[in-house]
């Protein structure tokens, strides 16, 4: 890596060193400075330190440096951000009105520096350079609505705080999906049953996750603290509950491009608010809901229910036996005993990982207990459900044929015997079943993968290859099903144009967002000597899976 890349790494670099952090930024201008003097002044990288130094708020120098090497493009406007960094926004208009009497490239250069306050969390600076530059710019109606849009922006320390209050907890952790925050540190945001169900592994996801994103706002020059601004204050909060018992908070983000409602649970832990879990995600819910109906506290425990509930509908549409487990053991406003509320309570534990376990005797129990039929597949459901997360296949087969037998059509008790039956290496079974479902619904698509992936398994690529040609022609096949189309073939030593396509369009229908399908098609053009394109794929593999250093497929 040399050290001409070193701002530029510097300003988010792999271990979450944000640019901002000031001290970090003067060592990289002082490494500049030591080699500016080898630097062709015509090259783009000759901007870095006026750059950095604009980054790390030295606007004095900023000003001497451009006034030694300018004038050109990039230096005029890092002189009108220093001015209005420190002179205000109206002497840097009145500096760009000076030093280009003429009109031509005036807005240009406006709109580079309002851009460049931007990056800085400069707004107010920015929405008036902005401003003046879109007079006379064809564009003028969007410029002027961006400028009044960034004109708003208050940098997030700068809003009120929100003191002791719920809503402080939930903010802190949506500000994580655009900075970067230590694992521990985050953790420490959890209650207890949530930390127990695994947040750890989950909150590792979100690492992945906001390194995804990251890697894109680089991309488009986007420093995210930016985004962190912008986002926030749109993001509305309404709560209900008391800290004696808990409290729901739900957020509405309305933007341009964002849609969204979510709710998350909390509770007072050690005179802190912790997030206990969120959303239709419930299991740490359940968790809690089992341990306050065991102390005898049914009203809490019922509340807790019915808050879950709300944000787990019941859903299944064709298929009777779809959708989480938990609509089916609990009804808004019931009021039923410590009994059903242990049921209810573990349906929710059993899709976590982690705290499922603690779900299989309950729910054994229940349906020990139970004589309704009815009854009986509820608490399959759940228990498929908790084998499937502990990944105890061989308790999970036999449940899967017993709610395969009640629903024979059903494509979610069809998959878990798929699972299980594959899981356990026994591949004739599944090609059984497979053609047992295909008898009774002809051209399924689910069977037909399930046999073509057999086929994969075995080594019979070509085989898979026509099963997925033919769900091409029926107008089946998804972004997965090219994907295997492309890697059956590579795995075949036969990669040809077709299969090129194949991955291309694959990559195309998953809007090169999936990982696997973006290796899958670098390895083919691997395979063919395209290693420049190979190499730009396996970088855009590490971005989209989150990736910060190469994992052992890449």
């Amino acid at each position: 890596m040399t050290r001409l890349n070193l701002a530029i790494l510097l300003e988010h670099d792999a271990k979450g060193n944000r640019y901002g952090k000031t001290s970090r930024l003067e060592e990289v201008i002082e490494e500049y400075k030591t080699i500016l003097d080898k630097i062709d002044p015509t090259s783009p990288q000759f901007n870095n330190l006026p750059i950095t130094l604009m980054k790390a708020g030295q606007f004095e120098e900023l000003k001497e440096f451009v006034k030694k090497h300018g004038p050109s493009p990039t230096l005029n406007a890092l002189k009108l951000v220093a001015i209005a960094a420190t002179e205000g926004s109206e002497a840097a208009i009145n500096e760009a009105r000076k030093s280009l009497p003429g009109e031509e490239t005036r807005p240009d250069l406006l709109q580079s520096a309002g851009t460049m306050l931007v990056q800085i969390r400069r707004y107010p600076e920015a929405a008036a350079l902005l401003t003046a530059g879109a007079r006379g710019d064809p564009n003028s109606a969007e410029i002027l609505a961006r400028a009044a849009m960034i004109g708003k922006i208050k940098r997030r320390e700068e809003t009120p705080a929100l003191g002791h209050d719920p809503r402080a907890t939930v903010a802190r952790l949506l500000s994580a999906m655009f900075l970067e925050e230590d694992t521990q540190e985050l953790l420490g945001l959890f209650a207890r049953e949530a930390r127990m169900s695994g947040t750890e592994t989950e909150l590792k996801d979100l690492q992945k996750m906001r390194h995804t994103l990251l890697a894109q706002l680089r991309k488009q020059n986007i420093a995210p603290d930016f985004i962190a601004d912008m986002m926030l204050p749109m993001i509305q909060m309404s709560g209900e509950g008391e800290d004696s018992f808990g409290h729901r908070i739900r957020t509405q983000i309305a933007a341009p491009t964002v849609n969204r409602n979510d709710a998350f649970f909390l509770v007072l832990e050690d005179g802190e608010y912790r997030i206990l879990g969120g959303g239709s995600d419930s299991a740490e819910v359940g968790m809690l809901a089992l341990r306050l109906g065991s102390n005898g506290n049914i009203a809490a425990a019922r509340r807790w229910l019915d808050w879950a509930r709300e944000e787990t509908p019941l859903t299944g549409g064709d298929d009777p036996l779809a959708g989480p487990p938990f609509p089916r053991f609990w009804t808004k406003g019931s009021d039923a005993g410590l009994e059903q509320i242990r049921y209810a309570a573990a349906s929710l534990m059993a899709t976590a990982k982690v705290i499922g376990e603690q779900a299989l005797p309950i729910l054994l129990e229940g349906r020990e207990k139970a004589s309704d039929d009815e009854v009986h597949v509820n608490f399959d459901l759940a228990l498929a459900a908790a084998y499937s997360k502990l990944e105890q296949y061989q308790e999970l087969l036999p449940v899967a044929k017993r709610l395969l037998q009640v629903k024979p059509t059903s494509e979610s008790a069809f998959a878990e015997l798929i699972l299980a039956l594959g899981r356990l290496d026994r591949l004739d079974e599944v090609e059984k079943a497979s053609k047992e479902r295909l008898g009774r619904l002809p051209d399924d698509p689910p069977a037909l993968r399930t046999i073509r992936n057999v086929e994969g398994l075995r080594g019979n690529f070509e085989e898979a290859n026509k099963i997925t040609n033919r769900l091409r022609e029926m107008g089946r096949a998804n972004a997965g099903d090219l994907n295997s189309l492309a890697w059956n073939s590579l795995m075949a030593g036969q990669v040809t144009e077709k299969a090129v396509e194949a991955g291309q369009r694959a990559a195309m229908l998953s809007q090169n967002q999936d990982a696997a399908i973006l290796h899958t098609l670098a390895s083919l053009y691997a395979e063919l000597g395209r290693t420049n394109e190979g190499r730009e794929l396996i970088l855009r593999t590490m971005e989209v899976g989150g990736m910060e250093e190469p994992e052992p497929q890449v």
